[in-house]
């Protein structure tokens, strides 16, 4: 993704967002109409209305400050210098000797070991009702 792509997504999304606010205008313009000539109904749908375009409007509000954070953080990225990376990233801190290797267990990225969690998965525990039968 790339600061020009999601530009043209807020340019269409404006766009898109123009047409949307056009024909809501136009259902409110015929609503008021009715609800002028007499139609009994026709204020209460234009209260619906109401509730429909605000909705559309906050709904578009963050999807544009979406977009724009989105800009905002690939212009960052592309103006900061690239560092080095290894093809490889561990979520565990690495260990500098064998001593603590060996003192140290095995810790999952989420905080369990990965006996505990195929243990828990894929067999049942000491004591479980399947283990005794």
């Amino acid at each position: 993704m790339d600061v020009q792509t999601i530009d043209m997504s807020y340019s269409q999304l404006q766009s898109e967002s123009q047409q949307t606010v056009a024909a809501l205008s136009a259902l409110a313009q015929k609503l008021q109409t009715a609800a002028q000539n007499g139609d009994p109904n026709a204020r209460e749908w234009m209260l619906d209305l109401k509730e429909v375009a605000l909705g559309i409007q906050n709904e578009q509000n963050q999807t544009s400050n979406l977009l724009q954070a989105l800009h905002n953080f690939v212009a960052n990225q592309l103006q900061q210098p690239r560092r080095p990376t290894s093809s490889r990233r561990s979520c565990s801190s690495p260990v500098t000797s064998s001593r603590q290797r060996r003192a140290r267990r095995p810790v999952g990225c989420w905080g369990g070991s990965p006996a505990a969690v195929s243990a828990g998965r894929s067999r049942p525990g000491p004591g479980s009702a399947s283990a005794t039968t």
